[in-house]
Parts: C-alpha cells; sequence; structure tokens
C-alpha cells in the first residue's frame, strides 16, 4: 500500500489531488472482529481495541487536511512502531 500512496501522491499532486491512505490494526465490532478479545487488547499499549468511529474521525480528519499527501496514518494504538 504505501508504495500505491507513494506514486499517486507523486503523480497527482500537481493537479490538486492528494493522496493518502488509513491504516488500521484490530478494530472492535467489524467483521474482521466480530467480538472483541481481552487477550488481543492486552498486546496493544493503549490496552484496547480500536473502533469503527476512530478509523473514521481519522479518514474525515484526512480529507479536511488539503495539505496532507503522500501519508500512510497508522490508527494501530501504538501496536506498530514504524
Amino acid at each position: 500500500m504505501h508504495g500505491l500512496v507513494h506514486w499517486l501522491a507523486n503523480t497527482y499532486a500537481s493537479k490538486g489531488i492528494t493522496t493518502n491512505a488509513v491504516a488500521p490494526a484490530i478494530i472492535e465490532d467489524t467483521k474482521m472482529l466480530p467480538k472483541g478479545s481481552e487477550e488481543l487488547a492486552k498486546r496493544i499499549p493503549v490496552g484496547r481495541l480500536g473502533t469503527p468511529d476512530e478509523i473514521a474521525e481519522t479518514v474525515l480528519w484526512m480529507v479536511k487536511t488539503g495539505y496532507l499527501n503522500n501519508k500512510v496514518i497508522g490508527v494501530d494504538g501504538g501496536m506498530y512502531a514504524y
């Protein structure tokens, strides 16, 4: 995904089109994980699973921020260090 975002961002930025992505980790109450898991939550530094609303808020922030370009935003509770 990173390579695609990088290519699209560099190709279309001059036309006023920004390209970004969201990389969520473990999100509760989704088809990926229908029920929360305390064992998984313990492995995440913030101590809980993410919520669909937190992902949606991140996407809204990215859409509203016109200067943001060529970024993959990890919404993972600190689970992955980049």
